[in-house]
């Protein structure tokens, strides 16, 4: 698994990474994180679509945060992209609209998205969920 970094500078400086990064879904799922302090609903779901659409097979997640953490520093005003590459394991996701009060309910919906040995982390008025899933041997 090999991660990397990069703030968002432009699509076009994006579209190079992507490019000398040599990004294969045929190696191994792909997932990018995008977090963002200065883009709008609207800009986010455009960058998304173009990352989407530069890595056809990665499952992208995003986020909107007050300021992002880059080499130990607190940057405000700035995206981070995380991409990373799998070499193992297998990356699933779903999309929930709404997440109930009731943590049984959405722990039972996680469970039935999820294969394998995985850890559930949702709690009562949660707006989002993680599940994690490794594979046998570090579990």
């Amino acid at each position: 698994m090999f991660t990397w970094n990069f703030q968002f500078v432009s699509k076009a400086r994006l579209r190079e990474l992507f490019k000398q990064l040599m990004l294969d879904p045929e190696k191994g799922d792909i997932l990018v994180r995008i977090h963002t302090a200065i883009h709008g609903e609207k800009e986010a779901a455009d960058l998304a679509k173009f990352i989407k659409d530069m890595i056809p097979g990665a499952h992208i997640l995003g986020t909107s945060t007050s300021a992002i953490i880059q080499n130990g520093k607190v940057i405000r005003d700035q995206c981070l992209i995380s991409i990373t590459q799998m070499n193992g394991g297998r990356i699933k996701t779903t999309c929930l609209n709404t997440i109930a009060d009731d943590e049984t309910v959405v722990i039972s919906l996680m469970n039935r998205r999820s294969t394998g040995r995985a850890k559930n982390y949702c709690f009562p008025k949660t707006y989002a969920c993680v599940v994690w899933s490794a594979p046998e041997n570090y579990m």
